[in-house]
């Protein structure tokens, strides 16, 4: 088990025992020269039920090229099935793929940490889609709220445990606004409509839930953001198990998924199309938050150090408790095999 330090917590970075990251990053460099040597072979089954997988989706924009992927053909192009199995929720989507249900989760790095802690083997073996912008507030300009400074004295909806909660948690802290404001708890499908109603005067959350509050309210609606703030990360996340019964799939959702994301850089309207469809959103709503998604097959720092802030905030790094390994979590060998230059969490 890992832990976070002092230094570690003021740094937004994870602090591994002395002596860890370097033998951890030589054992990454050796796995991954040895699977592009060709020399390394997975303890999977090669057997035609090794190249089926069960996805978890929770039907968000972050999963874009995954959409495309399907769209496009390209699973198939890799000779993989995949059955996606649609779950409105990350921590379910998760749990489906810790109780043998699905084999891959496509969630964002909060449910990962949440089952991190519970102690449950999961891995993430990338991410496919990274965003400063995901979270932000929205707000009403008849409210008085015009800036992140008019917040104060404001009644504010979140939703606990998501990485809205936690960028709203930062924004108050980065402005002085912490004992400024009244929180009230929501769940996703009742905050924007609180919003409506002027039961409260703003709320944390992410793009979705946004874009129908933004037309009901037209020009009486702001959305207040603060870059650099927190980015989260929309992972690949599978378990301990499945490394060893499914590795070869893994692979090839892999490479299908950067495929998509060539496909996706020369043709961001046919891609907007794509996921518009398969999201029911119009073709405007979708280009009006185009630019708040990065869509890049990965393993970068970002991850770890959206973890660590993400625990800080979620008040799971006190005293006295141990925090889950986020170093031996992350799972670099099947992408660095790939292309070792999209793994750079240990550099």
């Amino acid at each position: 088990m890992g832990h976070l330090e002092k230094a570690g917590r003021a740094q937004g970075e994870l602090i591994l025992d002395e002596g860890t990251m370097p033998a951890k990053l030589q054992t990454f460099r050796r796995l991954a020269a040895s699977l592009l040597s060709g020399a390394f072979v997975m303890q999977a089954s090669l057997s035609l039920a090794a190249d089926k997988l069960e996805v978890a989706d929770t039907r968000q924009p972050a999963s874009g090229l995954f959409y495309v992927a399907l769209d496009k053909g390209f699973f198939a192009k890799e000779q993989l099935e995949v059955n996606v199995q649609e779950i409105d929720a990350g921590g379910k989507a998760l749990a489906a793929v810790v109780e043998g249900k699905a084999d891959v989760a496509l969630v964002s790095e909060m449910p990962f940490l949440f089952s991190l802690v519970k102690g449950n083997p999961v891995r993430m073996i990338a991410h496919f889609e990274t965003s400063g912008h995901e979270a932000a507030l929205m707000a009403r300009r008849d409210k008085g709220i015009a800036a992140i400074a008019d917040l104060k004295g404001k009644t504010i909806g979140y939703i606990p445990h998501t990485g809205s909660a936690v960028f709203l948690d930062l924004l108050l802290k980065a402005n002085g606004l912490s004992d400024q404001v009244k929180l009230v708890a929501h769940k996703p499908d009742m905050v924007g409509e609180a919003l409506i109603k002027g039961e409260i005067d703003a709320f944390a959350g992410w793009n979705l839930l946004r874009l129908p509050v933004i037309e009901k309210l037209g020009s009486q609606g702001v959305i207040l953001d603060q870059h650099g703030l927190y980015v989260h990360c929309w992972g690949i996340n599978v378990s301990e198990a499945g490394l060893v019964e499914k590795g070869p799939a893994f692979e090839k959702f892999l490479k299908a998924l950067i495929k998509a994301e060539k496909w996706t850089a020369k043709n961001p309207k046919g891609a907007q199309a794509i996921i518009a469809k398969r999201l029911g959103l119009k073709s405007s709503q979708m280009a009006s938050i185009w630019k708040n998604y990065d869509f890049s097959v990965g393993l970068h720092k970002t991850v770890q150090t959206s973890l660590v802030a993400a625990a800080g905030s979620q008040k799971l790094d006190v005293p006295g408790r141990l925090m889950p390994d986020f170093f031996n979590a992350l799972y670099p060998s099947i992408l660095g095999g790939i292309e070792v230059k999209r793994v750079t969490v240990f550099d």
